[in-house]
């Protein structure tokens, strides 16, 4: 059975976007986009309402891995119980949990391939982790699961990073199964957010180290109460994504992601250790 990640604890320093008064400086791994090779990117954009996630795929995404299909759980597939907790409309991908009284409480979508095209990568993509809750008042949450060796992973459950965000503003950022760090509410702004994911690493044979930095909005994220960025020592084994959403029993919501981007450059070592002041 699967643990609900914490809430954060009033006791952790707070890490807040507006530290530019005190001028904290944090660095972060960077790269950019015209030293990379663009992967892939689904912009989500049909025209039209559908339950079927992978309809329309070859006018939505573009990218060097070509098309790409999702998977999800039977009973969110489009022949499966409740196909509407997986929707594509409004030029946006939209997860449900818990919804019109049906009991589901986490729901999640996974790109049908593995992003090792190279181990110095970035994910970017939009999202409102409070669609309903404009008082921001749940600690419900939506996330990404990366690096990790399958799809359909939980956010502290899998073998790679997860990392959630939510409703109240709060982020959590998972090595594996282990809780790295739990921010305090309101670190990140309300309504829809640009998340961008900084992978630096050498390779994929889960032997050599990557480090991991967060941007929201193009801010620095401290993913540690002590640094901006974390390494882990062993790196990555595969580079499987999972996108999902939770909520408590009891809560019905609503989560949007946009635009999910791939980066990736196959050279060692080629992202550049800049420093960034938070602002």
């Amino acid at each position: 059975m699967m643990i609900r990640p914490r809430k954060p604890m009033k006791t952790q320093p707070r890490i807040f976007l507006r530290l530019a008064a005190v001028g904290l400086l944090i660095a972060s791994f960077t790269f950019t986009q015209a030293q990379s090779e663009l992967v892939f990117q689904d912009n989500f954009n049909l025209g039209v309402y559908t339950t079927d996630i992978n309809e329309g795929l070859a006018t939505r995404q573009s990218g060097s891995a070509g098309v790409v299909s999702y998977l999800e759980s039977d009973v969110t597939g489009s022949e499966g119980g409740l196909p509407e907790f997986t929707e594509v409309f409004e030029g946006r991908l939209w997860i449900w949990v818990n919804d019109n009284g049906q009991a589901q409480s986490s729901t999640w979508v996974s790109p049908n391939r593995n992003f090792v095209d190279g181990p110095t990568f970035t994910l970017e993509f939009k999202l409102d982790p409070s669609v309903l809750d404009e008082g921001r008042a749940s600690d419900d949450w939506a996330a990404i699961v990366f690096g990790a060796t399958a799809t359909g992973q939980f956010v502290n459950a899998s073998d790679g990073m997860g990392l959630l965000f939510r409703s109240n503003g709060a982020i959590q950022f998972f090595d594996g199964g282990t809780a790295v760090y739990s921010s305090e509410p309101a670190t990140i702004p309300a309504g829809e957010v640009q998340v961008r994911i900084e992978v630096t690493g050498e390779g994929f044979t889960g032997t050599t180290p990557a480090t991991v930095a967060l941007l929201v909005n193009g801010n620095p994220v401290s993913l540690t109460s002590e640094n901006a960025t974390y390494t882990r020592a062993t790196g990555f084994r595969a580079n499987y994504l999972t996108l999902l959403g939770y909520a408590a029993p009891g809560n019905e919501w609503q989560y949007t992601f946009d635009d999910l981007t791939v980066r990736a450059r196959s050279e060692e070592h080629t992202s550049e250790l800049q420093s960034r002041q938070v602002i």
